[in-house]
């Protein structure tokens, strides 16, 4: 009897443990996209949601059609060279004009190439 108790529950451990998702290490607070003749102006703001600083980050911008099929990507560095846990990092940029684009997502590295989960990252209209 005490066998049949048992099981069930050795069969409920591993839904037990299973690790709850990592929460983000940049959060995108404030963004703002408006095309000009030849160049699209970006004004945006990300913060340090992680637990970790994040050292030489670059921010990528992904600019979408109108059918959501990808266009170009472009990327820029972060202001600060260091963004520690909890800090923002303002954002201003001047990217190619990209014919066709009408949105564009964030996402971000460091210099070494490792990607960072991003929370709040797009996509946002052009305007």
């Amino acid at each position: 009897m005490y066998f049949l108790r048992t099981v069930p529950l050795l069969l409920l451990l591993p839904l037990l443990a299973a690790k709850a998702p990592k929460p983000p290490d940049l959060t995108v607070v404030e963004f703002s996209a408006t095309r000009g003749e030849e160049l699209i102006g970006i004004d945006a703001s990300v913060r340090n949601t992680g637990v970790k600083p994040i050292n030489e980050g670059v921010v990528i911008f992904h600019f979408f059609s109108p059918e959501h099929e990808p266009l170009t990507t472009q990327r820029t560095q972060l202001e600060e060279r260091v963004l520690d846990p909890g800090a923002s990092s303002a954002i201003h940029a001047q990217m190619a004009n990209v014919a066709r684009a009408v949105t564009v997502e964030v996402d971000a590295t460091d210099a070494a190439g490792h990607t960072f989960r991003m929370a709040a990252g797009g996509p946002f209209p052009i305007e």
